[in-house]
């Protein structure tokens, strides 16, 4: 899907919409970042477990050590899938929107550079 919003030799401003299109690269880096937000999620509560197992005697030191690692390498992983977003062009703020109570996303925008025409 594309709908252009503006036609050869329009004068553009900064931060206005030039072209709406849809992306499965997007998509994909979209459903990967949602992916990486639960995963983190699910570490860092496994690892808070782990910390309390073992102040109790309950697990020994290599699993929470486990447990540690599992969070670090999920935190590396979200890290990676936001700056794969930013590459792919998405600000701060609209990273920020990405949820999965938010299935539907609106089409990736396609902005010009600052005082340009086309």
């Amino acid at each position: 899907m594309a709908e252009v919003k503006v036609k050869l030799w329009d004068k553009v401003k900064k931060g206005e919409t030039l072209l709406l299109f849809d992306s499965i690269e997007l998509g994909e880096a979209r459903a990967r970042y949602l992916a990486c937000k639960a995963r983190l999620s699910l570490a860092r509560a496994n690892y808070q477990r782990a910390v309390k197992l073992f102040a109790d005697h309950i697990i020994p030191e290599r699993k929470k050590l486990e447990a540690e690692t599992a969070l670090q390498e999920a935190k590396i992983d979200l890290t990676s899938c936001h700056e794969r977003l930013h590459l792919l062009g998405l600000t701060e703020a609209e990273i920020a929107q990405i949820s999965a109570d938010n299935p539907s996303l609106p089409p990736y925008s396609l902005l010009p550079p600052p005082y340009r025409a086309l």
